[in-house]
């Protein structure tokens, strides 16, 4: 096998850049196999525990500021009667759906507040990190979120105007969103794994992430009803915080002898069109397909759990609030299943580019299952139905990842992240606007449409397969990283270092 299935990126791309040093730019990672798993966990089960509390207590202070309703929160009581008959249609119906209105264009606002700074913040810190290292892309969004924990607590305990929380959200935006700490997790496992085990590792930081989006869902309402809204959001603030200080003071730098340098916008630009441009080994329409299936894959992604609630708090599922959370504890938590499952042992026998083709396969299912689904046995069916439909994100990930140079990682990953925000703002738009336009024609109709969407992207894939196979050697050595050692002999191997090609 060659050395470099076995060496990490970090390791070919510090002995490149300098003759001198010799030891391994992994050392500090290697003491210890946890790095940033502990910080997708608990910053994903605190953007989680985020999403229904924002829902609830928008509703609720909208209900009391503009329309006088003390002590609104629909999401508490069922929307339909037990016989299947909706019991909300009464004279209130019309009160109800303004409010809805209102949260839902405020949440938009919120959203486009965050998604539009978070777009070019997330594009050149992500490539920033590759001078400057991986830390700056995980501690920026790790103190955005602190400030946005903090902006929502002080409005909530002070009953401040709601306005004040755009404060919150254009920080959190400026500081990248949780697109600029998956980037840079995801670019830091880049760096201290092999390509043997790249693949595995990424998915079990997908893994951990639905797991504690899973438990986030579980007993949220609960813990509403029982001590309100200001408790969730004082545990949120302490999380993030304690992740913080984990990140700036035991998370090791996989560029520990990287000097601090400044954020020069110009570099970054000009990283990012190399990385669009170079057609090295034929990488380019690789990359381009691999772009455009994650598209499509996170366009559904961003709708189908709030299209899925939302269907089934109608006629004929008529969900309430504890059945909202145990269907989507079951979503996420059937998703981290699959993608263990699919990671240790589909992956023994299946190349990364099949592995997309089930997940993809794996989300027809689950979203067709649902949008046919006449009661609630067949739509609680779906989780275990798409059971792997979390499993070509990771994977499209591993295959970006292993297509481009060590010195790209940052921003690649960095691109990812920024095509994911633009999804963010997009996606609602599409799906929830084609939702409610066909809402009485036929309420599964979204659902087919994602299918059309997720069926092109499968289609996609196989072709991905093939031109992968085309542009299967790249080298993993950068040579544009220092001039010093071209022609000169790997300290692992023997071999020139323009020589270092290896099967992808």
């Amino acid at each position: 096998m060659d050395d470099d299935e076995t060496s990490p990126l970090t390791y070919s791309t510090q002995v490149t850049a300098s003759a001198d040093n010799t030891q391994p730019a992994t050392d500090t990672t290697r003491k210890s196999r946890i790095t940033v798993e502990p910080v997708i966990f608990f910053m994903m089960l605190s953007y989680s525990l985020f999403i229904p509390l924002r829902l609830q207590y928008l509703t609720r202070r909208i209900a009391e500021d503009e329309f006088g309703i003390v002590d609104y929160n629909r999401a508490d009581d069922p929307l339909c009667s037990k016989n299947g008959t909706n019991s909300g249609m009464t004279i209130n119906s019309t009160m109800e759906m303004d409010i809805e209105q209102q949260v839902s264009l405020f949440s938009l606002y919120l959203s486009a507040t965050t998604s539009v700074p978070a777009l070019f913040c997330t594009t050149l810190l992500g490539a920033h990190s590759d001078q400057a290292g991986r830390k700056v892309a995980l501690i920026v969004p790790s103190i955005g979120f602190c400030v946005y924990a903090a902006c929502y607590l002080i409005v909530t305990m002070h009953e401040l105007n709601i306005w004040y929380l755009v404060i919150g959200h254009f920080v959190l935006g400026l500081c990248g969103d949780f697109s600029l700490l998956l980037a840079g997790c995801f670019s830091y496992m880049a760096d201290i794994t092999t390509k043997k085990e790249r693949a595995l590792r990424i998915i079990l930081l997908d893994c951990l992430s639905f797991m504690a989006a899973g438990i986030a869902q579980v007993g949220v309402g609960y813990w509403i009803h029982a001590q309100g809204f200001e408790a969730p959001y004082i545990f949120i603030l302490a999380c993030v915080s304690v992740t913080t200080l984990y990140v700036v003071f035991l998370v090791p730098d996989t560029h520990p002898q990287a000097h601090p340098a400044m954020l020069n916008v110009r570099d970054a630009i000009r990283k990012i069109l190399n990385l669009v441009q170079s057609n090295t080994h034929k990488r380019r329409l690789p990359l381009l397909i691999a772009t455009i299936v994650m598209l499509l894959r996170v366009l559904v992604f961003f709708s189908l759990p709030g299209l899925t609630l939302l269907y089934g708090m109608g006629d004929p599922f008529c969900w309430d609030s504890i059945v909202i959370g145990i269907f989507s504890a079951l979503q996420y938590l059937s998703g981290a299943l699959g993608m263990i499952i699919g990671g240790k042992l589909l992956s023994r026998y299946l190349r990364d580019a099949t592995l997309v083709q089930v997940g993809l396969i794996s989300s027809i299912m689950c979203v067709v299952l649902t949008g046919v689904a006449p009661s609630n046995p067949y739509i609680f069916a779906v989780p275990a139905v798409g059971l792997f439909r979390a499993l070509s994100l990771p994977m499209l990930r591993t295959i970006m990842s292993k297509l481009v140079y060590p010195s790209e990682q940052g921003v690649m990953f960095a691109c990812i992240g920024c095509l994911q925000s633009i999804a963010m703002v997009i996606s609602p738009l599409l799906f929830n606007t084609l939702y409610y336009a066909t809402l009485h024609i036929h309420r599964g109709i979204v659902f087919y449409v994602m299918a059309a969407f997720l069926f092109i992207a499968s289609l996609l894939s196989i072709v991905l397969q093939v031109k992968r196979q085309e542009s299967s050697f790249l080298l993993l050595s950068d040579p544009s990283t220092s001039s010093i050692n071209r022609g000169s002999r790997s300290l692992l191997t023997g071999r020139p270092r323009n020589y270092q090609a290896v099967q992808t």
